[in-house]
């Protein structure tokens, strides 16, 4: 099992990062940087990766948090990102996003999907 580590950006005074084409592989870990506006985690995913298409990720109980804080590794279980194509990840929530600044670069761990 190889693990791929991608980089994931958010530009400065943005709460939206760019697009990870995450095809036939799972998140297993989020490595948070030293440095972290205050703000919970959250996914958006699209099955097309173009631009208006990605829509908040939930289970049953509504909008899929994580509760991060700087310098930390959050362990993920592979069924949460199993099944999606393109992602990006949102600080903060629908609701309430929170601008990172300046930009902020985390790295998501990612296995292939045995199941794929």
């Amino acid at each position: 099992m190889t693990v791929v580590h991608t980089e994931v950006v958010f530009a400065d005074e943005e709460s939206v990062s760019n697009v990870v084409d995450v095809a036939d592989r799972v998140v297993v870990a989020i490595h948070m940087p030293d440095e972290w506006d205050a703000a919970t985690l959250t996914l958006l995913a699209s099955w097309t990766g173009e631009e208006d298409t990605f829509h908040p990720v939930h289970d049953g109980d509504g909008e899929l948090e994580f509760t991060v804080t700087a310098d930390m590794v959050m362990v993920v279980s592979p069924d949460i990102t199993r099944g999606l194509r393109f992602i990006q990840l949102r600080s903060g929530n629908t609701d309430t996003p929170v601008d990172q600044s300046p930009a902020r670069t985390i790295r998501l761990a990612t296995i292939e999907d045995s199941r794929a």
